[in-house]
């Protein structure tokens, strides 16, 4: 089967925005152009793997491996200047002094950003134009309706995976896995609303799904920044503070914002539960969308294996 002509226009889409913030990301640094780079490369994350999930003969899991690399340097780049926002923020609405820490990223930054710089070079500028006649072809092999089918089916396991986690304010680990795959199962559901059109349960589902792992976005944003602070304060060998009371109150800042986003998705969870119960069964019930035998199979891997990483 050819490859469907929205599932083709979404590819090139993120392909040609990947190229406009990669070039912003490796000249400037710039904080929007790095993060928006990084939300470009894991949509075509989840495209590869849904991919592999259809087809992994023809196409492996690792042939992102590559891109994967320049996500996790860019990653780098960007939990620092998310550190030096949250920094200047704190200075700017609560009038904290964090000038020590604040020269410290800014150290660290510059030396990230090097290396960030120098996987930009090396990463193959035309990567992903490659790996699309490896997609192509891929496709070729497959009865019609062979994508809508894998691709309803891993979607499926994912979501029921997500619903049965049993996320609790104290593990950790848990709440991070559940961001992940929320996100994960999100950019997928993009993939198959580029295919075909998608009904309102649909949009619904993509929107339960986007305020779960914003959400849980926060409060990992909240954590790396307290880590990061509490590593900082242990490790600083140099002469006082300037201001040695702004730490302690910077987080307190920082834990009374871990609660308020852990609320808030305590909240979109709920949402989400009560989807699944009432619209969410008509959505994924058995037969709706049926797919063969060995691509249900590779629906069905853990997320654990399925993930390249956060």
């Amino acid at each position: 089967m050819p490859v469907p002509a929205g599932v083709r226009s979404y590819y090139q889409k993120q392909v040609g925005l990947f190229h406009v913030h990669g070039r912003a990301a490796s000249r400037f640094l710039a904080a929007e152009a790095i993060h928006e780079l990084r939300v470009v490369l894991k949509r075509l994350r989840a495209f590869f793997q849904l991919v592999n999930a259809i087809h992994s003969r023809s196409f492996k899991e690792e042939a992102f491996a590559p891109a994967q690399k320049l996500l996790r340097s860019a990653g780098r780049v960007r939990n620092i200047q998310l550190l030096e926002e949250r920094v200047l923020r704190a200075a700017k609405e609560s009038g904290l002094s964090l000038s020590e820490f604040y020269n410290d990223l800014k150290i660290n930054e510059k030396r990230t950003g090097q290396k960030f710089r120098r996987a930009a070079v090396d990463f193959k500028k035309d990567f992903f134009e490659s790996a699309w006649k490896k997609i192509e072809a891929s496709f070729e092999a497959l009865p019609p309706a062979a994508f809508r089918d894998a691709a309803w089916s891993r979607l499926a396991a994912l979501v029921s995976e997500i619903r049965e986690s049993k996320p609790r304010r104290s593990a950790g680990d848990r709440l991070h896995l559940l961001r992940i795959k929320s996100k994960e199962a999100r950019y997928e559901l993009e993939v198959i609303r580029a295919g075909s059109r998608q009904g309102r349960n649909v949009s619904e589902l993509n929107l339960l799904l986007r305020n779960i792992h914003q959400a849980l976005g926060r409060w990992h944003d909240d954590e790396v920044v307290l880590e990061t602070l509490r590593k900082f304060r242990r490790e600083r060998q140099a002469g006082p503070y300037f201001s040695y009371k702004s730490y302690p109150e910077f987080a307190t800042l920082l834990e009374r914002s871990k609660k308020k986003n852990l609320e808030e998705f305590e909240a979109s969870w709920v949402r989400f539960l009560k989807f699944m119960a009432t619209r969410g069964l008509v959505l994924f019930r058995p037969g709706r969308r049926r797919a063969p035998e060995n691509v249900v199979a590779s629906g069905r891997q853990d997320a654990r294996e399925r993930s390249f990483g956060c």
